[in-house]
């Protein structure tokens, strides 16, 4: 009996529980034509939750979606001095991975609250309202500007399990993609708002626990 106890015990030892989540999210701008967030626009993510304590768990997400951006006309010199019109209008496809650190502020049986930082990547392709690709147009920035189309990133987030009986959770989350890139409009310097590029989103997924023994 003592063997068989010590035998189950350190199975449960080795027993790691992680949770596959799948949703939606909404998805806000601001930057060089959007002083602040308002237009939203959807997405998708999925993600992997590693539980390995009750308060700091590892996470790994990627996500899939587009941000847009709009503003009035204005003007702007160039280097030459000329006046031009730059492109008022954009639309950024986005797809990032990151990896976040959450720590469980409230974990109770029916639901949990947590915070979490990390860093990951985004890959961003911005078009003009015509569909056309506007990395390589140099006309359309200030001709001192040039960037790449992938970029480090610096996550945060808070958010909202609510957790069933089976397990099963419905959760929430707010997060700030805190990019390390100001081209996720395609310009910088030509810009009625002084202002760095963010994106904020609103994800609502399910998330199915998955037991794994070693």
């Amino acid at each position: 009996m003592v063997g068989l106890y010590l035998f189950v015990s350190s199975a449960d030892a080795q027993i790691k529980k992680l949770y596959v989540e799948a949703g939606i999210s909404a998805n806000s701008y601001k930057g060089s034509l959007n002083e602040g967030f308002g237009n939203y626009t959807m997405g998708t993510h999925l993600g992997i939750r590693f539980c390995k304590n009750n308060r700091l768990n590892g996470h790994i997400n990627f996500s899939y979606g587009s941000i847009d951006g709009q503003t009035k006309v204005f003007t702007v010199k160039d280097a030459a001095g000329n006046l031009v019109y730059p492109i008022n209008y954009f639309k950024t496809r986005l797809f990032t991975f990151d990896y976040i650190l959450q720590f469980n502020v409230v974990s109770k049986k029916s639901f949990l609250i947590y915070i979490g930082a990390g860093a990951g990547v985004v890959k961003f392709n911005v078009k003009d309202e015509d569909g056309n690709d506007l990395i390589y147009n140099s006309k359309s920035r200030d001709v001192h500007e040039s960037y790449k189309d992938l970029a480090v990133t610096l996550p945060v987030v808070i958010g909202y399990n609510y957790i069933f009986r089976n397990d099963y959770r419905f959760g929430i989350q707010a997060q700030l993609l805190n990019p390390l890139t100001d081209y996720l409009d395609n310009t910088s310097k030509w810009s009625p708002y002084v202002t760095s590029d963010n994106v904020l989103s609103f994800k609502f997924f399910i998330a199915v626990p998955i037991s794994l023994i070693n």
